[in-house]
């Protein structure tokens, strides 16, 4: 049984992950390719932090802290297919890898098709694919650390920012 926040059923079966490619022209930014994704991702893991400085006067206690600086960090685990179709749609578009932003968006549902919630991880570039080639089912996944530039949630960032 999936667990339950305020009487709502979570689980992955509840999830879709959609993948937008993005580029920024000027100040805007520009989707030159939406990839929607229902299957094949296994995983989706992401952290926002904030490091902030205590700010001291002549006390020995702190008298403030800084606004702090805000960093992020995200992988995505998908089936291999889903990683060569996105490199062939990266190719046709001539973007490089590594030069190449997405948009993921991370809708968890309610039944049917009424979306709870949506979390942005906004212009993600590719940090590192990692391929292991081994025997097994392992071999099918390819884990991506990603580095995106921000994260929001339900259209608002940890900051009450709302998407640009």
């Amino acid at each position: 049984m999936a667990a339950q926040v305020y009487k709502v059923a979570y689980d992955f079966s509840n999830a879709e992950v959609a993948i937008d490619i993005v580029q920024m022209q000027g100040t805007n930014l520009v989707v030159l390719a939406q990839l929607p994704i229902a299957e094949g991702i296994e995983e989706v893991n992401y952290t926002p932090s904030i490091e902030r400085e205590k700010m001291y006067g002549a006390s020995r206690n702190p008298v403030d802290r800084t606004e702090g600086t805000a960093d992020y960090e995200a992988s995505i685990t998908m089936l291999q297919y889903w990683w060569f179709y996105i490199r062939d749609v990266l190719k046709e578009l001539g973007v490089g890898m590594f030069n190449a932003e997405f948009n993921i968006h991370y809708t968890l549902f309610k039944g049917g098709n009424v979306p709870l919630h949506t979390d942005l991880l906004y212009r993600c570039a590719i940090k590192s694919p990692e391929h292991a080639f081994k025997r097994g089912p392992e071999n099918l996944m390819v884990p991506v650390e990603l580095d995106p530039m921000n994260i929001y949630y339900d259209g608002v960032d940890g900051f009450g920012n709302p998407i640009i």
